[in-house]
């Protein structure tokens, strides 16, 4: 099942579907990529965590724009929530983008102790999980995994250039 914001089944709880979806479907072909790659909005937040935990802002933004299309109140088909759609059973405080992102970038900055700082793999490890990424030495197998780390990349890509 897609953690995907672009899953049909990604729901929005301020109610504003369409408007997410179609931010999600325009990153999906490339248009929102072009106009503005990531997360502009919350560049600031993403550069502090960003600097505080060692990990690259960009790819914090490119996450954000994949996982939630840049909505911190998204709610996923499999309970993941904000930005990152992370799950409420992890303890992160989930009120606020600040903390959403602070609790995303800790968690790539133990990722890239494990598996390393290329992107595509710490991308990998936040679809996966660390443990899928040490296993196949690299991005998994797996289609979803493989498709989510392209969209990613795009987004990240586009942010460095």
């Amino acid at each position: 099942m897609s953690r995907s914001p672009l899953d049909t089944r990604f729901a929005v709880r301020t109610g504003a579907i369409a408007l997410a979806l179609a931010a999600a479907c325009a990153t999906q072909t490339g248009t929102a990529a072009a106009a503005s790659p990531g997360c502009p909005k919350y560049t600031s937040t993403f550069k502090s965590a960003g600097k505080t935990y060692g990990v690259s802002w960009q790819l914090l933004s490119a996450l954000a724009r994949v996982e939630s299309g840049c909505n911190p109140s998204a709610v996923g088909a499999t309970g993941g929530r904000g930005l990152f759609q992370q799950l409420p059973a992890s303890g992160v405080d989930l009120r606020t983008a600040t903390s959403q992102t602070k609790a995303a970038a800790k968690f790539l900055a133990g990722a890239k102790r494990q598996v390393g700082s290329r992107p595509e793999l710490l991308a990998a490890s936040m679809n996966a999980g660390v443990a899928a990424v040490k296993k196949y030495k690299g991005v998994p197998p797996y289609k979803e995994t493989q498709q989510y780390v392209k969209h990613v990349m795009a987004q990240y890509k586009a942010l460095t250039r």
